[in-house]
């Protein structure tokens, strides 16, 4: 699938869904974990911003994907379990967006294990 082809397929589910939560429970909290992330939190955003109902501190995307991918390209290079390092990931969800911090990678000593 063509990455506008699942922004507009998953936009229009993203739309029912806080059309949903914004009738039913208008101050919960929202957790976006949808691909395009970056994309999709903002549809979010304005579908909630036109019920009245939108909370800036009640709605974030998570990007946990992302991290574990990283985790596991990391801990296959190293030969250990992704459990045992972490590798922060910021940016986009496309390739030219998305940058794994190797800097600030850390992996658990043998005392930590």
């Amino acid at each position: 699938m063509k990455s506008e082809d699942l922004f507009n397929t998953n936009a229009r589910i993203i739309h029912r869904y806080i059309q949903c939560i914004g009738e039913i429970c208008p101050e919960a909290f929202v957790g976006l974990i949808t691909d395009p992330i970056d994309s999709l939190v903002p549809v979010a955003a304005e579908t909630l911003k036109k019920m009245n109902c939108y909370n800036k501190n009640k709605l974030f995307g998570i990007t946990n994907i992302d991290s574990i991918r990283a985790r596991t390209i990391v801990a296959h290079a190293l030969q250990c379990s992704c459990y045992d390092v972490h590798v922060p990931v910021i940016g986009g969800h496309s390739s030219t967006t998305i940058v794994p911090v190797l800097s600030q990678f850390t992996s658990l000593s043998e005392e930590m294990i």
